[in-house]
């Protein structure tokens, strides 16, 4: 499936993908993943029924080192043996974090991916242009690695991190300039997959963390405040723990149907317009 021209692809995945082997890493892990599962309950896994085939699952899950995400990463990768995740971090040895829960858990494979890596956008080096390569380009041109693989099984759930800044509908009146509009495009294309994947029983979804007690959701939540005082008290209201957010995602993911694909949700299962 082509979502963008030969030419901007080649030009955006040539280093991250290929230099670092991307792909490459992926089959390992895939590989590592089939043959851990092959020992569970001695059992090999060729030998298990479709069903119980299905009840191993694995998580591709990118920009995981730190905040929400890594939560996310911990919920799957304690849930069980069941379970193989694959989180991706920009700088595996910064990943302290994410690399002591590896080492912890069997179940969790580092990726080292940076879809921002300014050798990859070497001639797209202006602010707006990296924004939109980080939030619309980048995980659109993972979501194409991963695309046979998901084919491979029965759940196939695409879900894509977004924000309620890029809400057209419930526009906030703040400036988030190139993050807004960026994040705007991948809900875009959220909507354009989930009809192009819908013959195949994709279910492809936008999703809003919630307004977050992270670093950087601390900072957005400053400026804002900043710059629009009158809504310090709704805000302050709104804010949630990097424990309830991904709790809540967690669960969100997890009972998501195919008539849910096309929409934006938030973390608590409510419905966003875009």
């Amino acid at each position: 499936m082509e979502v963008y021209g030969d030419k901007i692809r080649n030009l955006l995945i040539e280093k991250s993908i290929k230099e670092r082997g991307i792909l490459h890493q992926l089959s390992k892990c895939v590989s590592f993943s089939i043959n851990r599962l092959s020992k569970i309950n001695n059992n090999t896994f060729n030998s298990t029924t479709k069903q119980q085939q299905n009840d191993f699952r694995n998580y591709f899950i990118t920009g995981a080192n730190r905040g929400i995400v890594f939560e996310l990463v911990k919920k799957y990768s304690d849930e069980g043996a069941q379970n193989f995740i694959i989180p991706t971090a920009r700088n595996v040895e910064k990943a302290v974090e994410l690399k002591a829960l590896a080492e912890k858990n069997k179940n969790v494979q580092i990726i080292q991916l940076d879809v921002a890596d300014s050798e990859s956008i070497a001639t797209l080096d202006s602010f707006w242009e990296e924004h939109f390569y980080t939030n619309t380009l980048g995980p659109i041109l993972v979501y194409q690695k991963l695309h046979k693989l998901l084919l491979k099984r029965t759940t196939r759930k695409v879900i894509f991190t977004s924000t309620i800044a890029a809400s057209i509908t419930s526009f906030f009146p703040t400036s988030t300039s190139a993050y807004g509009q960026s994040k705007a495009a991948l809900n875009y294309s959220v909507k354009e997959l989930s009809f192009e994947l819908k013959a195949d029983k994709f279910t492809v979804v936008a999703v809003h963390p919630g307004t977050v007690a992270t670093e950087m959701g601390n900072f957005g939540v400053s400026a804002i405040k900043k710059n629009n005082p009158e809504f310090t008290s709704a805000i302050d209201a709104s804010v949630i723990t990097s424990e309830q957010s991904p709790t809540a995602m967690k669960k969100l993911f997890d009972d998501l149907k195919e008539e849910q694909s096309g929409f934006f949700w938030s973390y608590d299962g409510s419905e966003i317009p875009f």
